[in-house]
């Protein structure tokens, strides 16, 4: 038999210590793999739920647009095409006779009121990012080129005429964008 000494027994006392280490490293070593599977997880979760609410977020402000150009075609009714339509086959040979002249036109000025208020809220909308511009492009592109071209030279005599400077501003914005738009789109002209 073996007697047990002193140095045998420290012997035996550093071995279990040792091996109880080893238990104790691995047992910190699996929890931390753990706790990093679980943080990955966490993550993952966390980038799926900001998809999901992106994606609902998108699904809103499309479903937003679609109501605003429901209210906008709901708009168009007979005078605003009657309105659309002077506009678009405009002619004048001098500008300034012509504003001279149709700048105390109640019957101009009513015309150039539904049209103009319309094309008004609508750059608006597309302005303040409530309208995709891809919306009109694909509803009044034909309709809005055309109406601006007869007004863009109007534009600044008007505006001097009147003495207000951002007279018809959202439209000449929403004009200008409309047409930047349609030649990045070759597809959609009209």
């Amino acid at each position: 038999m073996v007697e047990l000494t002193l140095p045998i027994a420290l012997q035996i006392l550093q071995t279990a210590g040792i091996f109880v280490g080893i238990i104790y490293y691995i047992t910190i070593m699996r929890n931390s793999q753990r706790n990093q599977e679980i943080s990955l997880k966490n993550q993952e979760l966390t980038l799926q739920s900001q998809e999901l609410a992106r994606k609902a977020q998108e699904q809103s402000l499309g479903t937003r647009q679609a109501q605003l150009m429901m209210q906008l075609w709901n708009d168009y009714d007979d005078k605003f095409r009657e309105s659309g339509i002077y506009w678009q086959n405009l002619e004048y040979d001098n500008i300034e006779d012509f504003v001279n002249e149709k700048v105390d036109d109640p019957d101009f000025l009513l015309r150039d009121s539904l049209i103009m208020s319309w094309y008004e809220r609508t750059g608006v909308l597309v302005k303040a990012g409530l309208l995709d511009i891809h919306l009109i492009a694909l509803s009044y592109a034909g309709a809005t080129r055309k109406i601006w071209e007869n007004l863009e030279p109007l534009l600044e005599p008007m505006r001097e005429k009147i003495q207000y400077p951002r007279l018809w501003s959202e439209t000449e914005y929403l004009c200008r964008e409309l047409i930047k738009y349609m030649d990045e789109h070759p597809e959609l002209k009209t």
